[in-house]
């Protein structure tokens, strides 16, 4: 369905209006520091916490402030935002990203690109008033199913009206989480796919009276195709990812989001909108056919002693009884963070518990897994969702400082128990990250980045320490890593 998306990138260059980069990605931590600051000051009052963000609203906002009136937290974050938007002004533009190790990674957080131990990375791009595009290809260190070189990160999109029709291969990262998401993250390749979304959250619509600003996306997808041995150990190739996302800003304080997600489909079902449409509004029952993940997640922020505070949670269900109108299986992320003036800091502390409670009978393994689909919502084996897949409970204590000069750190410990029931299910299921045992891990992670004029560094270092109480094995891992990043 989506296996040869054609990149026609010279017919379609007929505006001469020039736009920047319509949209933020989940590649930079310390911007989203910038923009949580701005909305918790109720100077930005677009939703943010949906990935790809859309630069309209957003930039909208920022040309209304009137400068004089800011503090200097908020006119330092403004002017970086506005840099990281002035960047983009450019009609074509080149970028090229390396990537260097000493080990893979495990884990995927926000604004962490690659997890391989090498990457190299060239991209071209273009922007019109009507037309965006991007051409990307990356080489990896890791080989995965006999492939090295990829073209994620790939698209083509096009405005109508208020809406932006997008084909290809983007990251989607939803909710207010500092570290991944339960229901969507950019943990594993971006799927192919087909979304529709929503330019401007503050464009004028009868819904917006009683919303305040609002966002929507819509995306079909197809996962990839999946080898003989896992598809003779009941898992289906090609399976189809509908999801679909709106969040709203009902007022200045408060973010509300509403996500769903349904895998249906595949080799050997149907493919057609009608199985789309049966599955989603006469199927997907308890226990059904269709593996329906749903959930909602909410964000409160407030000024508290000059110092601007935030409380967020999300909850992500693996089922929904139709009998009952509740959402069942559910997992909990919950967290609070605070920004220190005095250090130019945020300070978070964040809990993930994905060891939703399945029933009596198998109180775990339920989370990211399915009885039809037996690769769970995992693609390349890798969870769509959380970047710690299910069974996992986690409690992060992060910081991310903003430096004057451009350049910021972000500090990370983390208390992390890996497949807490120590089962799995049966191959191609099951938590990849610790299959078939119970693990602890502590993690402490710095990174630092800064931009010159020869481009964007970041260098960083985890260490980590794991112990598996079943054979009692213990060890320390440590990690160097070095990105660079240039556009031309």
């Amino acid at each position: 369905m989506y296996r040869h998306t054609p990149w026609i990138f010279a017919s379609l260059l007929v505006s001469t209006q020039v736009q920047a980069d319509w949209w933020i990605e989940a590649t930079d931590l310390s911007q989203k520091a910038d923009l949580q600051l701005l909305s918790d000051y109720g100077l930005i009052l677009q939703p943010v916490n949906t990935y790809p963000l859309f630069w309209a609203g957003i930039k909208q906002d920022l040309d209304a402030l009137d400068l004089s009136q800011l503090n200097e937290d908020q006119l330092l974050a403004v002017r970086r935002l506005q840099q990281n938007w002035q960047q983009q002004q450019s009609p074509f533009a080149a970028k090229a990203q390396v990537h260097a190790a000493s080990d893979q990674d495990n884990y995927k957080s926000f604004g962490e690109e690659f997890t391989d131990s090498a990457a190299a990375r060239g991209s071209l791009s273009f922007q019109s008033e009507h037309f965006s595009g991007r051409l990307t290809g990356t080489y990896h260190s890791t080989d995965e199913r006999g492939n090295r070189s990829r073209l994620d990160h790939s698209y083509m999109a096009a405005k109508l009206g208020n809406w932006v029709l997008t084909a290809g291969r983007i990251d989607q990262f939803w909710g207010p989480s500092w570290d991944s998401s339960t229901i969507m993250s950019h943990n594993a390749r971006p799927l192919p796919g087909i979304s529709l979304s929503r330019y401007n959250s503050n464009a004028d619509s009868w819904l917006s009276s009683v919303t305040g600003p609002w966002t929507f996306t819509s995306r079909f997808a197809q996962m990839e195709e999946l080898s003989p041995e896992e598809v003779t150990q009941g898992a289906i190739s090609n399976a189809q990812v509908w999801s679909s996302r709106a969040s709203i800003r009902p007022f200045s304080k408060l973010e509300l989001g509403f996500s769903w997600v349904m895998m249906w489909g595949g080799d050997g079902y149907g493919n057609s909108a009608s199985d789309w449409y049966q599955g989603l509004f006469r199927g997907g029952a308890l226990e059904g056919h269709e593996n329906m993940l749903a959930g909602y997640d909410a964000r409160y922020s407030d000024i508290w002693f000059d110092r601007p505070v935030g409380f967020y949670m999300m909850a992500t269900s693996e089922d929904f009884n139709r009998q009952k109108y509740k959402l069942t299986k559910v997992s909990y992320q919950l967290g609070a963070d605070i920004y220190l003036t005095e250090i130019k800091s945020r300070l978070y502390l964040e809990f993930t518990g994905n060891n939703a409670y399945c029933n009596d009978i198998e109180k775990n393994n339920c989370l990211y897994e399915h009885d039809k689909f037996k690769q769970g919502y995992r693609s390349y084996n890798q969870s769509i969702g959380s970047t710690y897949d299910n069974d996992a409970l986690v409690l992060q204590l992060g910081l991310i400082r903003q430096l004057e000069n451009g350049a910021s750190w972000q500090h990370k410990l983390a208390w992390i128990r890996l497949n807490v029931d120590a089962t799995d299910r049966p191959l191609p299921g099951g938590n990849p990250l610790s299959r078939g045992q119970y693990e602890r891990q502590y993690q402490w992670q710095q990174i630092y980045q800064q931009k010159t004029n020869y481009g964007d560094l970041q260098f960083g270092t985890d260490v980590i320490y794991s112990r598996t109480p079943a054979i009692g094995e213990q060890q320390w891992d440590s990690r160097l890593f070095f990105n660079w990043s240039r556009q031309f």
